[in-house]
């Protein structure tokens, strides 16, 4: 599968493509044969609301993880802190799937196959020839549909309790021409910038007690003094992040500077490539950011009155872009604080 391709085939992060095989990979004991295997392997992990984890579902989602993380290279985490960051979002998958079908979404067979199909045309592609590129990433195809599932019913849950209730007014728009997310000298000369970020979240609960907050941004200190003695910004994101990408090392991508979430607007901005910021306050908790690189995405704009409008246009879309993100993260983050959990690890 060509590199280009991959991307646009898997559609889903490391996170939400735990599910796929990866048989060939084990760590610790082997199970096989040995004295209460089989009621391992069907014990229960996690209760989550009215449903369950499995010790089977865990163990095949984190020999998929692991596989992910070898093929990228570098040091593996220790496979318990795999095991934990895999387990907990296994958790927040289900607490969406259980959301999903209280609110009656659900994505149809249908659209499901319009979906596979589009990726197909993208990478211009057969269907048949997907199918094998899936397989020989180790992904069974019936799996991989399964996984697309997924993807389209979080994407549905976002649209309804998130996407509909956003409004980017004019005067937000004229804000952020003027300054504030979009620097004055940037939007003067109509020039976009990009910026590849990674983050590590130290997470903090909805009104969480004084000493709790104190308790997170103690910690977020520690890793910040951790990295500054040279550890390995990737490697300590997916030891201790709480954020969903942590065993993607904290990596976001690259992003254009006016989707950059507001409450770290300010601080990313500053930052030079290669360095790494003060614990970071935000809704979700303290963060720490990394900017990896920075680059000019599109030169400048031609001036006039439709050339405007058009910066107008993609401003608005920005921010509405950066609203989704903000609130779609506190969104899931209060499904899981309200949820019954049960962790029997």
């Amino acid at each position: 599968m060509s590199a280009t391709m991959k991307p646009l085939l898997l559609v889903l992060s490391l996170a939400t493509a735990l599910g796929a095989q990866a048989q060939e990979l084990r760590f610790g004991p082997s199970t096989q044969g040995a004295p209460g295997a089989e009621h391992r392997l069907d014990s229960v992990v996690a209760v989550v609301e009215d449903d369950v984890i499995t010790r089977a579902e865990l163990d095949q989602a984190v020999r998929s993880a692991t596989a992910q993380l070898r093929a990228r290279g570098g040091q593996l985490p220790p496979p318990n802190v795999i095991e934990r960051q895999v387990l907990e979002r296994q958790i927040l998958l289900k607490l969406e799937e259980g959301a999903a079908k209280r609110s009656g979404i659900t994505v149809d067979d249908l659209a499901l196959n319009a979906t596979i199909e589009n990726i197909a045309k993208r990478n211009n592609v057969s269907l048949d020839a997907l199918r094998r590129s899936v397989e020989r990433e180790g992904f069974s195809f019936e799996r991989y549909r399964e996984e697309i599932r997924r993807e389209m019913l979080s994407a549905r849950l976002r649209q309804k309790f998130v996407d509909s209730t956003i409004q980017i007014s004019d005067q937000e728009v004229d804000l952020a021409m003027g300054h504030g997310s979009i620097t004055s000298a940037a939007a003067a000369a109509g020039e976009r910038r990009e910026l590849h970020l990674a983050q590590i979240l130290v997470a903090v609960p909805e009104n969480a007690a004084p000493e709790r907050v104190e308790q997170a941004k103690a910690k977020a200190e520690t890793i910040l003094a951790e990295l500054r003695r040279g550890g390995d910004f990737h490697q300590l994101a997916a030891a201790v992040s709480d954020a969903q990408n942590a065993l993607d090392g904290g990596d976001l991508g690259w992003r254009p500077s006016e989707q950059i979430p507001s409450a770290l607007s300010g601080v990313v901005q500053a930052l030079s490539p290669g360095q790494i910021s003060e614990p970071i306050r935000t809704p979700s908790g303290f963060v720490l950011i990394k900017l990896i690189e920075a680059r000019n995405a599109g030169g400048t704009t031609t001036s006039g009155p439709q050339a405007d409008e058009q910066k107008r246009n993609e401003v608005r879309e920005a921010l509405f872009r950066r609203k989704v993100e903000e609130e779609w993260d506190l969104w899931l983050k209060r499904l899981r604080d309200e949820a019954y959990v049960e962790i029997r690890l």
